[in-house]
């Protein structure tokens, strides 16, 4: 078994939230980043052997906001899908917290 040690240090993002087995590798959805932990995040993809590939930002243009929660892939049409999460300061506010 590899663990994954270096996701902060390799892409900037922090708190690994859905992992996704890919032939040959394992792409990793986060929750938030480094710089100020609001929200903004992206993917890491990894090989097999834990070793860090490339990072893919979640959009900020075209009406997309940077934030990502969980991710799903259409293998058929070679795709990858996720849902979009508030600003981690509101998910660790618990409920009574406001969208």
């Amino acid at each position: 078994m590899n663990s994954i040690a270096n996701l902060a240090q390799k892409t900037g993002y922090i708190g690994p939230h859905t992992y996704y087995a890919l032939p040959g590798r394992m792409l990793v959805q986060a929750l938030s980043n480094t710089k100020d932990k609001g929200g903004v995040t992206g993917m890491a993809l990894y090989n097999n052997k834990g070793e860090f590939i490339t990072s893919y930002a979640m959009p900020l243009d075209n009406g997309g906001d940077g934030y990502g929660y969980d991710l799903a892939v259409e293998s058929q049409e070679k795709r990858a899908a996720h849902l979009e999460l508030h600003r981690l300061q509101q998910l660790y506010a618990g409920p009574s917290a406001k969208s």
